[in-house]
């Protein structure tokens, strides 16, 4: 079947996860109008544009496609505890300025207006976020 389907002008390739809840029109209005003005807005109050985004790192071993010698499978024994790490991560669009901050607890509306609390800590200007999924 492989050779067939090279054959056929096909290839192996790892699937590229696509968002079926993009609206295009406007993504592009975004792009043409609101990033822009953003952007003008940020440089005329001396604000920052901060792009934010939370993040989960499970403690235990990963289990996606490890390197291992042929004919011996990787194995990971489970650690029996359930345990990650939660933090959140804001980057300063002009200067690369990176902020975090590790949480405990659960990812929520709370620890969220946390991480935004420490970050006004951190400037008198005004300050432009942009957080994934956020409304």
């Amino acid at each position: 079947m492989c050779t067939l389907l090279q054959n056929l002008g096909f290839s192996f390739h790892k699937a590229r996860l696509v968002s079926d809840h993009l609206d295009t029109a406007k993504r592009l209005a975004w792009l043409e109008d609101k990033g822009p003005a953003l952007g003008r807005a940020a440089k005329r109050t001396n604000g920052w544009i901060l792009f934010a985004e939370e993040a989960r790192v499970a403690q235990g071993g990963s289990l996606s496609s490890p390197w291992a010698r042929h004919g011996h499978q990787p194995e990971v024994p489970p650690s029996g505890k359930r345990k990650g790490y939660k933090g959140f991560g804001a980057i300063a669009y002009f200067s690369g300025r990176l902020f975090s901050q590790g949480i405990e607890g659960r990812l929520n509306s709370e620890s969220d207006h946390t991480f935004l609390q420490m970050l006004l800590e951190h400037t008198q200007e005004q300050v432009f976020v942009l957080h994934d999924g956020a409304r």
